[in-house]
């Protein structure tokens, strides 16, 4: 009989862990992303573990075997554990845990490595730093959401890996202002003003963004003042799973506030995913937001954490809507 557990996983996920880091500092290009990849992955199946054990099976016919493993019915399996893939792990990790900030797309491509899809070899390295460090962001996130000692999670790599991490926010804050500088330079241009008197129309922006007690007129183009910007996200509500008595992500729709402003002890959130200026053509990913000055988590009400302004401010939320 075949069997899993989440200590076996977390175990898996410090060695692989060990043997990228071991890989990095050996210059070792071939293997650093594969294995970060593999840890990655047992890491995703970790958490979802925790949450509960069939969250590890594939959701097609066929699979009632895997399913009995995972519940504890090994015994009456007639055929061997077979558990999600790594993409499907992130993907349903992501899904119960909106409010991870982390890089996406290089988790993906991470994933692609682990695949086959990637060969390292085309890769720069420059390139393999960038997965690395995505790799290293979201587990470090993710191991404090499973609780993990910090002193245990790098072993004696624990410095280099800091040093990676700082240097990953340093990079994604730069990023950001790079970004509203080349947006601003360019709405300048063709606006045909000088960017000093640009810059003096977004800080008086922001003066009456400050000055307002209305949260709604904090959300404004950081690069040209635009007052209308999109911001576009999701809406969810963070409540007490009933078995588990440990938080959990519902999503629900922000055009039907009455369905959860009356739930006092479920607060409800907007999540920032996007940014998007139709003026001057700045985009922000969801880990710009916040080094750029933007909301990405806000209270919306229901719960001791929410904001009594069920409107503010003014975000959307792109994949909910009426038909679905």
């Amino acid at each position: 009989m075949t069997m899993i557990d989440q200590q076996q996983l977390l175990e898996s996920v410090r060695d692989f862990a060990e043997r990228a880091l071991n890989a990095y500092l050996e210059d070792d290009t071939r293997v650093i992303l594969t294995n970060a990849a593999f840890s990655l992955e047992h890491l995703c199946k970790a958490y979802l573990y925790g949450v509960h054990p069939a969250l590890l099976v594939e959701l097609r016919n066929g699979q009632l075997d895997s399913l009995l493993h995972l519940i504890g019915h090994g015994d009456r399996a007639r055929k061997p554990l077979r558990t999600i893939s790594g993409r499907d792990a992130l993907k349903r990790v992501e899904d119960l845990l909106p409010n991870l900030n982390v890089p996406r797309e290089s988790l993906a491509q991470l994933i692609d490595v682990r695949d086959g899809m990637v060969h390292v070899g085309f890769m720069s390295s420059s390139g393999i730093d960038e997965l690395l460090t995505a790799f290293l962001q979201f587990s470090d996130v993710l191991h404090d959401e499973l609780g993990s000692e910090r002193e245990g999670r790098w072993g004696e790599h624990t410095e280099l890996v800091e040093a990676l991490l700082t240097r990953a926010r340093n990079q994604i804050e730069q990023e950001a202002h790079r970004r509203i500088a080349v947006a601003r330079a360019r709405f300048a241009r063709l606006a045909e003003i000088p960017v000093s008197d640009l810059v003096s129309a977004v800080a008086a922006r922001a003066a009456e963004a400050d000055a307002s007690s209305d949260i709604r007129k904090a959300v404004y183009c950081l690069a040209c003042g635009y007052a209308a910007p999109r911001l576009s996200g999701r809406t969810w509500m963070e409540r007490t799973a009933a078995d588990t008595d440990e938080p959990e992500w519902v999503p629900v729709s922000p055009l039907h506030p009455e369905s959860w402003t009356s739930r006092s002890d479920s607060p409800v959130w907007w999540i920032g995913e996007h940014f998007e200026c139709p003026e001057c053509e700045l985009t922000l990913d969801s880990e710009h937001l916040e080094p750029a000055g933007l909301p990405r988590k806000v209270g919306l009400g229901g719960g001791s954490s929410g904001s009594d302004d069920a409107n503010a401010p003014v975000i959307r939320d792109d994949r909910i809507s009426e038909s679905g």
